[in-house]
């Protein structure tokens, strides 16, 4: 990966964050003329995360530490087992693309030059081209399994749909992911949800669910938006463009939602944009790409 010292610092930064970690360290050193430099590591979609171990800089002494990413909790958030978090290859395309990105903006017509770190794409449009670069056997059997002509990419529907049937119908490429407690970085999330200008939104899972009270699961999420999540990360990147219709910075950014359980068995029932925001029970699933 070609990325320059700050992107390398926000890219070690998210991998800690979701609790993504190789065998390989993050290694910090020094140049000659005295400031630090990073070397990212190679990661795959089996790296598993190893127990935490310091990272070596200052630039890194101010990262949080990651209780979540270390645990996993049953539906009602009681913690089951300790256990290796693997992160999909999804969140690794995501990150990537966040770091070297040099401009990003929503729009419903994909426009992608990945050499000038230009990024213009709405939320399907980021999910499918995700899919495309780092899990082209789940992109080619979605792209199959939904009946699509050239060109064409699924909408928020189609998504949640084809990953509803995951689980009576495995495919090529993908995993049914059922419970809000198993959702891990690299998931997708679709839901339905239509409204004046829209049928529905994807996400890209981009940490371990934290656990809150009644059923509801504190996740942060990789997408293409206006509208800002809970410490979302567009209206203060200058890197995000603002949206024709809203004004607002947009395109690809991380934030954090809300997902809603099923207080019985556990499973995805409902959404909230943010921590604040109307909690809204939708037709939604989630898949996980795998190759």
């Amino acid at each position: 990966l070609k990325m320059n010292f700050k992107a390398n610092v926000i890219f070690a930064a998210a991998m800690l964050l979701a609790g993504c970690r190789t065998a390989q360290s993050v290694v910090a050193s020094e140049t000659s003329e005295g400031i630090p430099s990073v070397q990212a590591p190679k990661f795959s979609s089996a790296d598993v995360r190893p127990e935490p171990k310091p990272i070596v800089g200052t630039q890194f002494s101010q990262l949080p530490a990651l209780p979540a990413s270390d645990f996993n909790f049953d539906s009602g958030g009681a913690i089951e087992k300790m256990r290796p978090v693997v992160c999909g290859p999804l969140f690794y395309e995501a990150t990537y693309e966040f770091t070297t990105m040099t401009s990003t903006m929503y729009q419903h017509r994909t426009r992608v030059d990945r050499e000038a770190g230009s990024y213009e794409y709405d939320c399907v449009g980021f999910v499918s081209y995700a899919l495309r670069q780092a899990a082209p056997q789940a992109w080619a059997t979605v792209f199959k399994a939904t009946g699509l002509t050239k060109g064409h990419i699924p909408s928020p529907p189609l998504y949640r749909s084809f990953f509803a049937g995951l689980a009576a119908k495995p495919q090529p490429g993908w995993e049914a992911v059922a419970k809000v407690s198993d959702l891990r970085p690299g998931d997708v999330v679709a839901w339905e949800h239509k409204t004046e200008t829209s049928s529905g939104h994807a996400v890209l899972i981009g940490s371990t669910p934290l656990p809150l009270a009644n059923g509801l699961w504190s996740v942060e999420v990789y997408d293409s938006t206006s509208a800002p999540h809970s410490d979302d990360s567009r209206p203060k990147d200058r890197r995000a463009q603002a949206q024709a219709t809203t004004g607002r910075p947009s395109g690809l950014g991380h934030g954090t939602m809300l997902f809603i359980a099923d207080p019985v068995n556990g499973t995805l029932t409902g959404v909230a944009w943010g921590r604040k925001s109307k909690r809204i029970t939708v037709p939604i699933a989630a898949g996980r790409p795998t190759s």
